[in-house]
Parts: C-alpha cells; structure tokens; sequence
C-alpha cells in the first residue's frame, strides 16, 4: 500500500483531540498510512474580533502542530503527520478535507473539554459521520488508545444495508487480526428468521475470508448491544450511519446515533450508500 494513503485526525488541540490523534497514530501504523490533522477555525467564533486577532489564531495553531509533529512523527512509523487549518463549518470544512485528501478514515473525538466539546458533539459529530466520504470512527477522550483490537461487534438487523459493512469490517479485523462478534439484532419473533438468515451470510463471507466469528443475539436496543460490547471487552463496533429504511440522509438513525453518542468503544460507522473496501483505499 502505497504511503501517501492517510488517515484524518479532526483535531482542536484539547485532550479529547489529542486522544483521538493518538488513537489514529495507532491505526495508521497497522494500516501503513500516514496521518492528516485538520482543525477549522470558526466564523462563528469568531464575530466582532479583528482580522490581525484571526490571524494570531491562525499562527498559534501552526505552532501547536509543528509541536504535535516534533512530538508524534517519530511514533507513526509509515507515511508523515501532516496538517491542515480551514475556516468555516467545522463539519463540512472536515468533510470537505477529507474528499480533497483521498483520506481512507476519519478519526474523530466525540467527547472533549471546553471548546472541543462545544464544536464536535451533537450536529458536528453527526454530521461528519454522515456526510463523509468514507468511514468514520469516533472516540471518547477517555479510552486508552493503547488497547489493541483483537475483538469486533458487528450488529445485523432485518436492513440490507445492514450487511454492506460486513466487507470493511472484515478487511480491518484482517488487518488486526481480530475476530469479529456478529450479533443479529431483532425484538419480534417475525424478524428473527430473516436476521439469522442474514447473520449466517455474514459469517460465512467472514469465515470464508479466514477471519474468527462469534455468534449472538440480542435486541434492536443500542444499551443491549453497548452492554455486549463491553461484556466481551470489544474494542470497536461496526455500524451503518442509516439503519432504518425511513430515515432521511443528512440524520443518523436512532438507534445508530444512541450507539455513537454512548458508546464508551469506539465506533466504526460506515455510510450506507457506498461500499467501502479497506483493501482498495488504503
């Protein structure tokens, strides 16, 4: 793979940021790519203050990440730690970095201190995962960044684009060799024959791919699945940012946006309307 491919580290320099930086080190690190820092200075944040205010803005910003690159090049082992500053929305300047960069993940912080969390939980964090143009994993800014992955959860319900993550999710378990935890997710009897239906597809394609599975059932309830993840000590949950056929493309769906906001595992979602493969892109 080549190591211009990247990763993209939405960073604002709190701890929460720099957690999330850290963590993306990490994977890149497997993924033999390199690491894109973005940080977005706000318009909105900036009302009734002078231009030469903006632009000191502009320069302390430069000098914090010519510090986290002095600080974490050496850590990152393929590929360079990189950065750029945009102004606007910090969800659609992210994005937008993001489609410009050809980047392969975004890694984004989901609960922060002060300012980070001000800017990047609720309509951001949504948003982002939303809206990019490729999967998007989210991270509390109290996980160990250390923890390996070993263990993956992988909810299917009665959705086909339920199953569309299944590709990339086995490619990143290869990766890491990890196993990958396939729950069918299903609350009336009538909707249990079609999940066990398509949880058997999915772990034949992982199986078939040499990857380790395991198999459970639990409810459609986001706390039941969180409780799972935490229960066999996973390290990433693997959703689709739409899971209900009814819901609109700018809005996660219900029970996808209760994953990502209480989820203390990270979460990998990966938007519907595309087909992902880790293999291609990094």
């Amino acid at each position: 793979m080549s190591s211009s491919k990247r990763i993209l580290a939405a960073v604002d320099f709190s701890k929460g940021s720099l957690r999330a930086l850290q963590y993306a080190i990490a994977l890149a690190n497997k993924m033999e790519a390199g690491v894109l820092m973005c940080w977005v200075l706000k318009p909105d944040n900036n009302e009734g203050l002078s231009n030469n205010t903006m632009e000191n803005l502009v320069i302390e910003a430069r000098t914090k990440f010519d510090e986290l690159i002095e600080k974490h090049q050496k850590d990152l082992k393929n590929g360079k730690l990189e950065y750029k500053i945009r102004d606007g929305k910090v969800h659609v300047e992210v994005t937008n970095q993001a489609k410009y960069s050809d980047v392969s993940l975004i890694v984004l912080g989901t609960h922060g201190v002060s300012g980070y969390e001000e800017h990047f939980i609720g309509s951001n964090a949504r948003r982002i995962v939303t809206s990019a143009p490729c999967p998007v994993l989210t991270i509390r800014k109290d996980y160990c960044h250390t923890k390996k992955i070993e263990r993956i959860v992988l909810p299917i319900d009665t959705t086909n684009r339920s199953r569309q993550k299944v590709p990339f999710t086995t490619e990143i378990a290869k990766t890491f060799n990890a196993e990958i935890h396939v729950v069918g997710t299903a609350s009336a009897n009538a909707e249990k024959k079609v999940v066990n239906k398509y949880t058997d597809q999915a772990l034949k394609y992982i199986s078939d791919r040499k990857v380790k599975t395991v198999l459970h059932n639990t409810s459609k309830k986001a706390s039941d699945l969180i409780a799972y993840a935490q229960n066999v000590d996973a390290n990433i949950i693997s959703i689709m940012t739409e899971q209900e056929p009814s819901t609109l493309s700018i809005l996660l769906g219900a029970a996808a946006e209760q994953v990502v906001t209480h989820s203390p595992i990270p979460v990998l979602s990966i938007h519907p309307k595309e087909l992902y493969s880790i293999t291609a892109r990094l």
